[in-house]
């Protein structure tokens, strides 16, 4: 029986070893995030190096930039031992804060990300999910 990982407004127990199924090869889904995490690490102390941002958005925050270098070697360095939901939120976070900086451009990460990410869903034996787009197809 399939049940829901969320429902609103009900308790939920955690599901159990036997349920929670492999999503992708586990060494190649680390070599992936640990190349974005080096790349975005990369980006962040180039602009920091540069100047290109006022120092608070460089200096101060949870978005800032050294927050983001903070983030990144961190990473890096707990890869290994972090969850894999928290590498994902961590990244997801960093990729953002990047957008939103003008670091990055989403629709070029994706296209760089989504190849490392399917070789490791296919490796481990899962399909891809199918790419979206905003039409919702």
């Amino acid at each position: 029986m399939s049940r829901p990982y969320y429902s609103p407004g009900s308790s939920l127990d955690a599901p159990r070893d036997e349920e929670i199924r492999p999503c992708a090869d586990p060494g190649l889904l680390a070599r992936a995030n640990r190349l974005l995490f080096e790349r975005y690490l990369a980006v962040v102390e180039d602009a920091v190096a540069q100047g290109a941002f006022p120092p608070a958005v460089a200096e101060e925050g949870d978005a800032s930039l050294a927050n983001l270098i903070w983030m990144c070697r961190t990473a890096l360095e707990r890869l290994e031992s972090f969850p894999p939901d928290k590498t994902s939120r961590w990244l997801g976070f960093v990729q953002g804060v990047l957008a939103v900086h003008g670091l990055v451009r989403v629709s070029e990460e994706r296209d760089f990300s989504r190849p490392l990410f399917h070789a490791a869903y296919r490796a481990g034996g899962v399909t891809p999910p199918s790419s979206m787009h905003r039409s919702g197809t």
